[in-house]
Order: structure tokens, then sequence, then C-alpha cells
């Protein structure tokens, strides 16, 4: 069996329990409070943790935490949170560490959570650098020690469309960031390899669209190439996601109008649309 959550509008989340070809719905999670539906829903890679995220301004309760057991999804205690409404969250692979963004009229955070048994802990907000930028994506490299985030820049000097952390222990420092007046980052991943080898960025530079990669070595992210590609059908649509294949050969661009996919295939350092 396996496990979906849904946000709907009034602070209503259901759950889903997939078995075979069935999905079921388990009913609605009790605790979530305010009137704003989830934005964002994540969970651990064993499925048994989940984070609810919201734009909630009424409760200043933004991330509803679940644990499963089961088929029975149970809220823990809430760790503090500031005001901000969720754009984008991510668990990294281990399920220790969950990184969430948003931002306010004001301002854009980045904030850092550590999971103990069953309990959730703030970190020290990390050095969000990312000027009025709101984080729009998320990722983990495959060993946890790197998270990078992606953003939609707000006019000229608004901040960084990219920025990386490294993480030390429970300390999590800005190591690389790059910034643009005119285009926002909208889906952002690393590569599967343990290496974590390429960070991959789809971002819209008014018209059309951009992919852009990184390669890392060390602390070091360098830019390997900016790829334009259009459709034959939509020009400038926003992407919505990031997806390489396991082996790294293959990285696929979605976007929520035709052609809704585009691969890229990889040889070496060159990408190629397929």
């Amino acid at each position: 069996a396996s496990y979906a959550i849904v946000g709907q509008t009034g602070s209503i989340a259901i759950a889903y329990k997939r078995t075979g070809d069935t999905f079921a719905s388990l009913g609605a999670l009790t605790g979530m409070t305010g009137g704003y539906a989830a934005k964002e829903v994540v969970c651990t890679p064993d499925g048994v943790y989940w984070a609810i995220g919201t734009a909630d301004p009424a409760s200043g309760n933004r991330i509803h935490f679940y644990k499963r057991t089961g088929d029975t999804f149970t809220k823990l205690a809430y760790p503090a949170f500031v005001a901000l409404a969720v754009s984008a969250m991510a668990f990294d692979p281990t399920g220790v560490y969950l990184f969430a963004g948003g931002a306010t009229n004001s301002h854009s955070r980045i904030w850092g959570y550590k999971r103990t048994g069953d309990t959730f802990a703030a970190l020290t907000t990390p050095d969000p650098g990312v000027g009025y930028v709101e984080p729009l994506s998320l990722t983990w490299s495959y060993d946890s020690t790197y998270v990078a985030g992606a953003g939609a820049a707000y006019g000229a000097g608004a901040g960084h469309t990219v920025y990386v952390y490294k993480r030390s222990g429970d300390i999590f420092t800005r190591i690389f960031s790059e910034g643009s007046a005119t285009s926002g980052g909208y889906a952002l991943a690393f590569s599967p390899d343990i290496n974590a080898t390429y960070l991959a960025m789809a971002m819209l530079a008014n018209s059309p669209n951009t992919l852009v990669i990184y390669k890392r070595d060390g602390d070091t992210f360098t830019k390997l190439t900016s790829i334009v590609y259009t459709s034959p059908t939509v020009t400038a649509q926003n992407p919505t996601n990031l997806v390489w294949s396991s082996d790294s050969s293959i990285l696929y661009v979605t976007s929520a109008a035709s052609p809704y996919l585009v691969p890229f295939l990889r040889d070496g350092d060159t990408f190629t649309q397929i």
C-alpha cells in the first residue's frame, strides 16, 4: 500500500490509500486550522512522517506535522515557525531534516527543522541571502550534505534565483548563490548520483523557457550551460518540476501545458533536448 494527502479549501487535508490500482479515502486529517488549503505536502522517504504547509495568515501555524501508523495519521507537536506563507518544502533522504521556504509582503525566508523521534525542532534560521525571492523549489543531494533552493525574482536587485547550503551537523552555511532580475527559478533538482554531480534549474526568463545546468566540484558550483527551449504549442509556460532518470542520463522538464514533458539527454557534460 502507499499513501497520499491532498489539500482542499477550508483547511481540509484528505488522506488516501492505494492498494493495487484502487485509491480509497481515509478521510480528512484532524487538527488542520484556519481556512487555507495545503500548498505543499511532503513526507519522509519511508512515508511515516508528513509535513503540510499552508498560507494561513490567521493561525501562526503554517506547517502541520503528522505521523502515520498504519492507516492512521496523528498530529504531532508544533514547533516555532516564522510567519510565512509556505511555498516550498523538502525532507532530506534520511527523513531527519526538513527545509521550508516562504514569503510575506516584506521578506522571504528559509527555515530548517530537525526530527528526533516524533519531535520536530526548529534549527537556527540559515542565512537566507535571497532578498525578496520567494522560494518555489527545494532539493537535497543524495547524501543530505547539500540543499538548494530556487525562487522567482521580483525586480532589479531583488535577490538570488538559485542558492545552495552545505550542512555540517545541524549548521547550514550558504556556499553559492546566483541572481537574476528578470527571471525566476521554478524547479530545481540535484542529479541522483551519490556525488550529486549536477544541479539543474528550470526557469522562466520572460520568454522562452530556459534550462540551466550547474556542475559541482567539491563546494564549487559552476554553470555549464543555459539551454533555451520552446515547444510548438506554448511559449513561456512556467515549468513545474524536474525529474532525473535513475542513472542521471536523462532529465525531464514538466509544465502545465502541452507538450507537458520535455526530455534532455546527457552525454558527459553536454545536455541536448530530444
